[in-house]
C-alpha cells in the first residue's frame, strides 16, 4: 500500500513540473529578420483603353511633368469632367518646337531613338504616374517634331517601334503613330504608304492589342485596314457644322476622334494665332455636337500646349451632356 502511494505522489510531481515547464529560448540562426516592403502609395491600376464616356485634352509637352504636377493636372480635370475617361493626348517627344512661350522645345530622342534618350523616359514617368490614376487614359503621339527637323525615314522608323513597344506595357493607353503628317514641313506630306508603314510597326512592336491610328483630313486618306480609330485635325474658324461632324463619324471604323480641335485661348498666349478663339461658349458647342455625333471630342488650348511651364487655365465645366461613343 506504501508503494502505490509513493508511486501515485511521483505521478502527481511529475504532472504538475510540466505545467510549470518554460519553453526553452531560441537559439539565434544567425540570419537577421527581413522587413516586409511597404506597399507602393500609388499602386498601378491602369485599365484597358476605352474609347467609351472618354474625353481628351492636349498634353503635347506634358511628359516633361513631375509626378506631383501630373497629378494636379488630372485631379483638376477629374473636377470639371467627373464622370468621364480622361484622355491626355501627349507627344512622345517635342525636341525641336521653336521654343515660345506656349511651344516649349522639348527633350530630345536622339541620338539613339530608343530607351536611352531623355524623351523616351520623359514618357516612361508620364505613363507610369497616369497608370496610377483612377479614369485616366493616355492618347501617346509617336512622331510630333521628327518629321520637321530633318530625323531621317529610319530613325522615325526605330522610334516609333520604341515608342509603341514600351507604350503598349500600360492597358490605358493608345497611339497615334504621327501628328500632321501632311503639315507643309514635313518630310511625310505625300507619303500615305509611310505612315500605313509606321501604324503596321506600330502594331507589330506591340505587345498586347492596342489602338493604333495616325490623324488625317476628311476624308480620311491611310488605310483603314491598319489604323484601329480615325483621326480628324477639321478645320477651324468656321468649325465643322453639327452636320458636317456626323457625316465624318458616319465614316468611320472603331471610333472618330476629332483629336486637335479649335484652340481656345482666352488667356492670350497666341494672339496671332488664327486657329484659336477667346470664346469659351464656341467650345462648348464644338464639343457638345462633335460627341452628340458620336465622337471623341479633344480639348485643344494654347495653356495646355505648353503646360507644365505655362499654369493651368480654363477648362471647360461641362462634363454633363450626353455622350454616345459606341463602335
Amino acid at each position: 500500500m506504501k508503494r502505490i502511494l509513493v508511486f501515485g505522489l511521483m505521478i502527481i510531481l511529475i504532472a504538475c513540473e510540466k505545467d510549470f515547464l518554460v519553453s526553452p529560448t531560441p537559439v539565434p540562426s544567425g540570419i537577421p529578420d527581413v522587413e516586409e516592403p511597404a506597399p507602393p502609395l500609388y499602386p498601378r491600376i491602369d485599365h484597358p483603353f476605352s474609347w467609351e464616356l472618354a474625353r481628351g485634352f492636349t498634353l503635347f509637352a506634358g511628359a516633361r511633368a513631375s509626378e506631383t504636377q501630373i497629378r494636379e493636372i488630372f485631379s483638376a480635370f477629374r473636377a470639371k469632367w467627373p464622370n468621364l475617361l480622361l484622355t491626355a493626348r501627349v507627344c512622345a517627344e517635342v525636341q525641336s518646337w521653336p521654343d515660345t512661350l506656349y511651344l516649349p522645345r522639348g527633350a530630345e530622342a536622339r541620338p539613339n531613338f530608343d530607351k536611352t534618350s531623355a524623351a523616351y523616359n520623359e514618357l516612361k514617368h508620364f505613363l507610369d504616374v497616369a497608370a496610377t490614376i483612377h479614369g485616366t487614359q493616355v492618347l501617346v503621339v509617336a512622331i510630333c517634331n521628327l518629321k520637321e527637323d530633318g530625323t531621317s525615314w529610319e530613325n522615325m522608323r526605330k522610334w516609333t517601334q520604341n515608342v509603341c513597344h514600351l507604350t503598349s506595357q500600360y492597358a490605358n493607353t493608345a497611339v497615334e503613330v504621327v501628328n500632321e503628317a501632311r503639315h507643309p514641313n514635313s518630310s511625310l506630306k505625300r507619303g500615305e504608304s509611310r505612315v500605313n508603314e509606321l501604324m503596321s510597326e506600330c502594331h507589330n512592336a506591340s505587345e498586347r492589342y492596342m489602338e493604333v491610328g495616325s490623324d488625317s483630313k476628311a476624308p480620311y486618306r491611310y488605310d483603314q485596314g491598319i489604323a484601329t480609330f480615325l483621326s480628324y485635325h477639321p478645320q477651324r474658324n468656321p468649325d465643322p457644322t453639327k452636320v458636317e461632324l456626323r457625316n465624318i463619324v458616319r465614316e468611320r471604323i472603331g471610333a472618330t476622334v476629332f483629336s486637335e480641335t479649335t484652340s481656345l485661348d482666352i488667356e492670350r498666349y497666341s494672339p496671332d494665332y488664327r486657329g484659336a478663339t477667346t470664346s469659351i461658349r464656341q467650345i462648348e458647342d464644338y464639343a457638345r455636337h462633335a460627341e452628340k455625333a458620336g465622337g471623341v471630342f479633344v480639348y485643344h488650348t494654347t495653356w495646355l500646349l505648353g503646360w507644365p511651364e505655362l499654369p493651368i487655365g480654363y477648362i471647360l465645366n461641362r462634363g454633363d451632356w450626353p455622350i454616345r461613343h459606341g463602335r
